[in-house]
């Protein structure tokens, strides 16, 4: 209200004397634009003259605008520039930020907030947010698309979700999140498009993970029967099928969905990174050194070896996550070094897996799309890798119900909890949504690909590439034809991936 009231008496002033006695604030959508320029420019302390809205003994609480409004963004400019000397309130806006903490890697049961973290972690942190469900879905994937189809899928949709992620970090670091960037290149469309999508992806990642839980619970029950009865087969009874593993799966992680603080669960996916690399490791070792390569290899090449490369897209997806993980980076001038060594092993990890499951396994016929599904009920090491999945998947998804409930109720109510009973209705529908698909489509490999276009397409492939051409034309005042052309062809290349998942 000072710096408002001030503004105001400034222009009155300069209407009445004729003359300019000081930096006066802009009053239309047009002037706007200039607040953003001259923010972007670093220049806006010159611009603007802050001063704290609150003295230190205030009591009354700051005003929050419309997200989205002039106010808005004055707001955050404001906040930007303002002191932070001892005693000062700043300008507050409410955001849907997702925290930091949610992506980044931590000591067993330590979780520190507003830590930095070294180029190391950063590294595993960016590795281990992408190291998701699509993992066990990888051998099934180089079945359809052949060995020499897997490699060249994963390090082509692997090369192009590097360059794009990079040109986030590039042009995205000066923004508090990546809708904040949308929204600054594209309006009000591109950060509701983009929201809408990651409110998506998430879901589908539930839906995803929710059915690898409802396999391995099921399958290790199957386990524990077969080896304390000694016969094979065994008699069907109700509470040893799939209808009934989602159904306990449900009572589990509906209560930890609710949660109103993700401390606990942070907490318990601290070890989640080890029940990864065991994983991975039985796949490998089990494939490799236990069962080994089985020769004849089938032609390099398979006829839908696009399925594939839908579950790659949606695997090698962390761009809406990011900024955040990069912004914590206590080497920020090594932020494009650090995001390259990560896409390096993420796509190391996903050839080693695919590609050893696949020589190992492929004479079996028809590779289940949990690759888990494939060994002996009485393979111990298997039972402890579905016990080590389930772990890591119970800790993970109330997180990604948790990021769900931040974007949505964030965007709706500015609040993410705005009350018990909004969080239970909405926790209701994705744990109910995501049961179901564990109940009647247990099909993982299925949901991703047709996930991975959908969402790739438009938050991998458009909206960075879109900021790139803008940045182009606003340097050079006009589209160069070799640059936009080879952006141009990877839309295109995302937009046939897209068509062939229904063909």
């Amino acid at each position: 209200f000072t710096v408002l009231s001030r503004s105001f008496l400034l222009v009155m002033s300069k209407n009445k004397a004729g003359v300019d006695v000081g930096p006066t604030l802009p009053a239309s959508g047009a002037s706007l634009n200039a607040d953003a320029e001259a923010y972007r420019a670093g220049t806006l302390d010159d611009y603007y003259q802050s001063e704290p809205l609150l003295s230190s003994g205030a009591q009354r609480k700051p005003y929050i605008p419309l997200r989205g409004s002039q106010m808005d963004f004055r707001m955050r400019y404001y906040d930007s520039i303002a002191t932070k000397s001892q005693g000062e309130v700043q300008l507050k806006v409410e955001s849907h930020l997702v925290p930091p903490e949610f992506y980044q890697l931590h000591v067993v049961g330590e979780v520190k907030q507003g830590s930095k973290q070294s180029s190391l972690m950063t590294i595993f942190s960016v590795w281990n947010t992408m190291m998701g469900s699509g993992l066990l879905a990888l051998p099934w994937g180089f079945s359809e698309a052949g060995i020499g189809g897997g490699i060249a899928i994963v390090c082509l949709v692997g090369l192009l979700s590097w360059y794009t992620c990079w040109l986030v970090v590039k042009y995205g670091m000066k923004y508090d999140e990546f809708f904040d960037m949308c929204r600054d290149y594209f309006g009000w469309v591109g950060e509701k498009s983009a929201w809408v999508a990651s409110v998506f992806v998430f879901f589908s990642a539930m839906c995803a993970y929710d059915i690898l839980m409802t396999d391995s619970l099921f399958e290790n029950v199957k386990a524990f029967r077969q080896i304390a009865s000694g016969t094979s087969p065994l008699p069907d009874v109700w509470w040893c099928s799939n209808i009934a593993a989602a159904g306990l799966i449900f009572i589990v992680v509906f209560p930890l969905t609710n949660l109103k603080g993700f401390t606990v669960l942070v907490k318990l996916n601290s070890v989640g990174i080890a029940c990864v690399l065991y994983i991975m490791g039985f796949i490998i070792v089990q494939s490799t050194a236990v069962e080994g390569i089985k020769l004849p290899v089938p032609p390099p090449l398979q006829p839908k070896f696009y399925f594939l490369g839908g579950v790659m897209m949606l695997s090698f997806f962390i761009h809406s996550a990011i900024i955040s993980i990069m912004k914590n980076n206590k080497n920020q001038e090594k932020n494009s070094r650090d995001l390259g060594i990560a896409f390096i092993l993420v796509a190391v990890s996903y050839l080693s897996v695919g590609a050893a499951g696949y020589l190992a396994y492929h004479n079996r016929g028809e590779i289940p799309q949990d690759f888990l599904q494939i060994f002996d009920h009485t393979n111990i090491p298997a039972l402890i890798a579905r016990f080590a999945l389930l772990f890591q998947l119970i800790s993970v998804y109330p997180l990604l119900g948790m990021i769900v409930r931040i974007q949505v109720f964030g965007v709706i109510y500015k609040n993410v909890y705005p009350s018990w009973i909004h969080v239970l209705i909405l926790n209701l529908f994705l744990t109910v949504a995501s049961t179901l698909f564990a109940m009647f489509y247990p099909n993982v490999g299925t949901v991703l690909r047709f996930t991975g276009p959908v969402i790739g397409l438009l938050l991998v492939l458009v909206i960075p590439i879109g900021v790139k051409m803008k940045e182009v034309y606003k340097e050079q005042g006009y589209f160069p034809f070799w640059i936009t052309s080879a952006h141009t062809f990877m839309v295109l290349l995302g937009m046939t991936l897209l068509i062939a998942q229904f063909l």
